[in-house]
């Protein structure tokens, strides 16, 4: 993912074991598109390069050097701010390797809740609250335990509906099968070695009830 906002105060680049900007392996890409299955645009939140930006998407970054080029649809704004966009404009948001650069997240998924649809789907990944996680990347500011990752979401306007443990499992790009690695991760050992980060989907709260999460351990 790209740069939203200086190191240490904002969004940046932070690889998740699924590959950087630039070289992402297509069957990753596959795998958060599955997670949209409502026709409708998605905006990648600090799209960087552009990995995300499947046919319909839209990205925004800070780092107007890193946007592409090639005629897909992004925008610059400071991920810490108000959002280019109007309300309710996006069927859903991926914010992958975001939310740990930033001091404090909350404008940025309150202003995700925002221009996303209700029932809008948010997608969120962002490392566990372990040290080999959080400090790989000197531009980390934050890690995430399960249930501050929760209150986060639900604090923000969003229902979380799963919320696992995600991470590189060696050999699932190359053999294709990125779509079964939270249930891999799940198995006691592996999750905990390689389950680096956290994966949550949410959905858009109306009226800001809350719902019982599904967890994968």
């Amino acid at each position: 993912m790209g740069t939203g906002q200086a190191p240490g105060s904002g969004a940046g680049a932070s690889p998740s074991g699924a590959g950087t900007a630039g070289s992402m392996q297509p069957g990753v890409v596959r795998y958060y598109r599955s997670l949209f299955p409502d026709p409708g645009t998605v905006l990648d939140v600090g799209c960087g390069r552009g990995d995300f930006l499947w046919p319909g998407a839209v990205g925004v970054d800070l780092d107007a050097a890193s946007l592409p080029r090639d005629g897909r649809r992004v925008a610059v704004a400071d991920l810490t701010g108000a959002l280019p966009f109007r309300d309710g404009v996006f069927a859903g948001a991926l914010a992958k390797d975001i939310i740990e650069h930033l001091v404090d997240p909350r404008p940025l998924l309150v202003e995700l809740r925002r221009v996303t649809r209700p029932g809008g789907r948010l997608v969120v990944v962002t490392p566990r609250d372990v040290p080999r996680a959080v400090w790989a990347d000197y531009t980390h500011v934050r890690g995430f335990s399960r249930a501050a990752l929760q209150s986060l979401l639900r604090d923000t306007g969003w229902t979380p509906s799963r919320l696992h443990r995600m991470g590189p499992v060696p050999l699932a790009g190359r053999l294709g099968v990125e779509h079964v690695i939270p249930k891999i991760l799940s198995v006691p050992g592996i999750g905990h070695y390689f389950g680096t980060n956290w994966q949550a989907v949410a959905h858009r709260t109306e009226g800001r009830g809350r719902e019982t999460m599904s967890t994968g351990r």
